[in-house]
């Protein structure tokens, strides 16, 4: 009896929540797709959504391993997708470390934002002059 609570939970785990078993198909969209609903609930910029991240990579990797252990004929079971979630997780904090996603409209005058979309547009092309600019867009007319 023991054991099988223990490999239910270990099968529960591995497969984020049962994520993983919805679908024969994707069930790695299906566990990543999970995985960014429940982190999108999680306040960002709060220690909770770091502990959570790192524990469902170190979670994960010891459950993977475990499952893949315990099962040696599975070769790469597709319904494993904690890996997937705790990519979804690792790069949610690190991406809400390097960019500071709290642009709101009144908190900038529009001479601040035209700056910015001008910064950004600026950054899109590498064009200097109006007959690189036109090279680049031809190469792109060529590539569609």
């Amino acid at each position: 009896m023991k054991s099988n609570i223990k490999n239910n939970l270990l099968l529960y785990t591995v497969t984020f929540f049962g994520t993983g078993l919805l679908s024969k198909k994707m069930p790695g969209t299906i566990g990543s797709l999970a995985a960014s609903i429940l982190s999108y609930f999680i306040p960002k910029y709060s220690i909770i959504f770091y502990i959570i991240s790192i524990s469902i990579f170190i979670t994960g990797t010891i459950t993977s391993q475990k499952y893949v252990t315990a099962h040696p004929k599975d070769k790469d079971p597709c319904f494993i997708v904690i890996d997937e979630a705790c990519a979804i997780f690792l790069s949610n904090a690190i991406l809400l470390d390097i960019f500071e996603f709290n642009f709101e409209e009144d908190d900038y005058t529009g001479d601040e934002i035209e700056d910015a979309e001008d910064a950004l547009n600026d950054q899109a092309t590498a064009a200097r002059t109006m007959a690189e600019l036109e090279a680049e867009i031809a190469t792109l007319k060529r590539l569609e």
